[in-house]
């Protein structure tokens, strides 16, 4: 704001290009209701330091966060994620790949599509928890997008209708 200030724009018009902003295609971001249980898509998070952000974030808006986790782990460094998820609120569900393997333990949720994790943490919510799209590994997008199945948005435009 103090930049925009500088810059001569009104105070006015800054608050409400704020207040218009819908935030990043794929990072964080809300994309609807279903069950009185929010869905966000963080597909581009693809490191587990951006998944940890996500989930923080989620935790302090959401008494639980259902993560659906997968893709290549391709070497990053976990231990801070893995810390994380042991708070009772995070519940992780795997779709694949070794970012999943990493991260979900043998008593860990796991699904085969994209369709079957969102229908395993909506069975698992209760109101005003959060389902959230965080891979925290590199390919998920591709793994799980159009000509493998629905991607993510057309799944959920399509969901209960």
């Amino acid at each position: 704001l103090c930049a925009l200030h500088a810059a001569g724009i009104p105070p006015e018009r800054a608050f409400e290009a704020l207040q218009s902003f819908r935030g990043v295609k794929h990072r964080l971001e809300f994309l609807r209701n279903i069950q009185e249980v929010a869905l966000y898509d963080d597909t581009a998070a693809t490191s587990p330091a951006a998944t940890h952000a996500a989930i923080s974030a989620l935790l302090e808006r959401h008494s639980s966060v259902h993560v659906l986790v997968g893709g290549d782990a391709k070497g990053n460094e976990y231990s801070a994620l893995k810390e994380l998820i042991t708070d009772p609120r995070v519940h992780l569900i795997g779709l694949g790949g070794s970012a999943a393997e990493t991260l979900c333990g043998s008593g860990s949720t796991r699904a085969t599509s994209l369709k079957e994790g969102i229908q395993l943490a909506l069975d698992q919510c209760k109101k005003e928890d959060a389902v959230l799209v965080s891979p925290a590994g590199a390919g998920f997008h591709t793994a799980h997008s159009e000509g493998k199945g629905p991607g993510l948005r057309a799944l959920l435009r399509r969901w209960g209708r």
